[in-house]
C-alpha cells in the first residue's frame, strides 16, 4: 500500500491485527490517497466517528459476524457500483 497507493480502491481492515491499530492503520491509509475507502470490521462495537470526520463517505463499519452477500454488499457501496463481481 505504501509503495503503490493508487493501486487500491478499498481496503477490508479488522480490528483485532497485530502490530498497529486498526484505526490508526486506517487514518494512515485514508489519508495516503483520497480516493480510497475502508470498511472497519470487528465483533465488538467500534467507534468510527474520527474516521468518518475526516474521510466524510469514505470509511464504512461492518459488524462481525457477517455473510458474504452483506461483505459483497459493503464493497459494492464503498467503490460505487452496484454491477461489481464480488
Amino acid at each position: 500500500m505504501e509503495a503503490a497507493p493508487e493501486a487500491f480502491d478499498l481496503a477490508v481492515l479488522d480490528a483485532t491485527m497485530s502490530g498497529i491499530g486498526m484505526e490508526d492503520l486506517a487514518a494512515r491509509m485514508l489519508a495516503s490517497d483520497p480516493r480510497l475507502s475502508v470498511i472497519a470490521a470487528s465483533g465488538y462495537p467500534f467507534d468510527i466517528s474520527r474516521l468518518e470526520a475526516a474521510a466524510p463517505g469514505r470509511v464504512m463499519f461492518l459488524h462481525k459476524p457477517f455473510s458474504p452477500e452483506m461483505l459483497g454488499n459493503a464493497v459494492r457501496r464503498m467503490i460505487g457500483t452496484q454491477e461489481a463481481d464480488v
